[in-house]
């Protein structure tokens, strides 16, 4: 990730958990945009607003809303030319499929619009998840190759956009697993069947590009992602029971009302931030009132976040 501003531009197969990786695992604390509903709360768009976070319009928005996409354009703009930088999903949606959709302009109009006084770059970063709602699923957050404006000096400005748009596409798609439309199922079956799992994540994503690139040829007999060894399967195994209220609160209460099954990832993370502490230190209260031993309580509450670590 280059020093000054930088335009992220990330694919999207998750919800909000997709900005969560990108941000923690950047010092550059970008600005990001978001589907501009989220806004309508007066309140709640303050807030939203003090975590650096901007409306996006769309077409299904009302087509008189999208001009209120200029004064967004026009603040990003601002913000990029004062040093900061941004996060913006250029899919325009999210999908949990293995495929890179065809970019929006919006990020390159923002990018070029600081020309020629900012020195930006654009960063494409693929996010590949091995599973998109399983428990201690593995994510790779593979940052690609930046992407220099100074060759962007074409007459006209729609030819500039269009060309950063499909440069910044073509730099995705060697980021993550790109399965094209085209038998997009027996491809991803095919994928699945034949797929080696490797601790290294980078590894991991070479080889099922590898597998992809020689359908429908099997190289290697596939191999299953198993748990290391009988302690992290004990620790597994802990885990689960002393997380069993929070999962059935989630699963039993939470879950039923989601109607996007992108969000189930998303909200496991920001549920199970709340929920696995605060029924963690219940039960050590409750465990403490039991055995009249603080000690025990404590050690209780300890062993919690050991059994995720060791699983």
């Amino acid at each position: 990730i280059p020093d000054g501003p930088v335009i992220f531009i990330p694919n999207h197969r998750n919800a909000f958990l997709d900005a969560v990786l990108v941000i923690c695992s950047s010092k550059k604390n970008p600005w990001s945009v978001a589907r501009a509903e989220a806004f309508k709360n007066k309140s709640i768009a303050e807030i939203l607003k003090k975590l650096k976070m901007l409306p996006i319009f769309r077409f299904r928005d009302g087509f008189a809303t999208i001009k209120n996409n200029e004064e967004v354009f026009d603040y990003c703009i601002h913000e990029l030319n004062s040093g900061d930088s941004l996060l913006v999903f250029a899919e325009g949606n999210h999908d949990n499929k293995f495929h890179i959709r065809k970019l929006q302009k919006g990020f390159a109009r923002i990018a070029l619009g600081t020309l020629p006084t900012c020195e930006l770059t654009v960063v494409p970063v693929g996010i590949q998840y091995d599973s998109l709602t399983r428990f201690r699923s593995r994510v790779l957050v593979n940052y690609g190759k930046p992407i220099s404006l100074k060759n962007y000096l074409h007459p006209t400005q729609q030819e500039n956009m269009e060309m950063l748009v499909q440069q910044t596409e073509n730099e995705l798609k060697k980021l993550v697993v790109h399965i094209e439309n085209e038998k997009y199922l027996e491809q991803y079956n095919f994928l699945l069947s034949n797929r080696i799992y490797t601790s290294n994540l980078f590894t991991q994503l070479i080889n099922d590009q590898k597998i992809i690139s020689n359908y429908p040829f099997a190289s290697e007999k596939a191999t299953p992602l198993k748990l290391k060894n009988l302690l992290e399967k004990i620790m597994r195994w802990y885990f689960n029971i002393n997380t069993f209220f929070a999962h059935y609160l989630l699963y039993h209460s939470i879950f039923p009302k989601v109607k996007d099954p992108q969000f189930v990832g998303s909200l496991k993370f920001s549920a199970g931030m709340f929920l696995v502490p605060w029924f963690a230190v219940l039960q050590a209260v409750l465990l403490i009132l039991i055995s009249h031993s603080l000690l025990i309580g404590i050690i209780y509450l300890i062993s919690i976040p050991l059994s995720i670590k060791l699983s």
